[in-house]
C-alpha cells in the first residue's frame, strides 16, 4: 500500500491538537486546536477544505455524526458544540 499524500511537520503543529475523526462518508477528516477552531480537511488530497470559529478556547475532542453532516465538539469548560457542516 502507498500514501496517497503526506502532512508535514508545519502542517501537524498548526492544525492538530485535538484527536482526529473521520466523516461517515469517508470524505472528510477534522481535528480542533487550543484557540477554539475547528478544520476540516479533504480525505482525498489532505487539503484544508473549512475552518470553523467554535468561539471557545481548547478544543479536547471533534467527532463527526454518524450518516449526517454533522460534528460534535467538545472544550475543556465542558460544552458540546454541534456544528452542521
Amino acid at each position: 500500500m502507498d500514501a496517497i499524500y503526506k502532512l508535514d511537520h508545519k502542517t501537524i503543529t498548526h492544525y492538530f491538537e485535538a484527536p482526529l475523526s473521520v466523516s461517515s462518508d469517508n470524505k472528510y477528516f477534522t481535528t480542533g486546536s487550543t484557540n477554539g477552531e475547528i478544520y476540516i480537511f479533504n480525505l482525498e488530497d489532505g487539503k484544508l477544505v473549512e475552518t470553523l470559529n467554535n468561539k471557545s478556547k481548547g478544543i479536547t475532542s471533534v467527532q463527526w455524526r454518524p450518516y449526517h453532516s454533522q460534528i460534535y465538539v467538545s472544550d475543556i469548560s465542558g460544552q458540546i458544540t454541534t456544528w452542521g457542516v
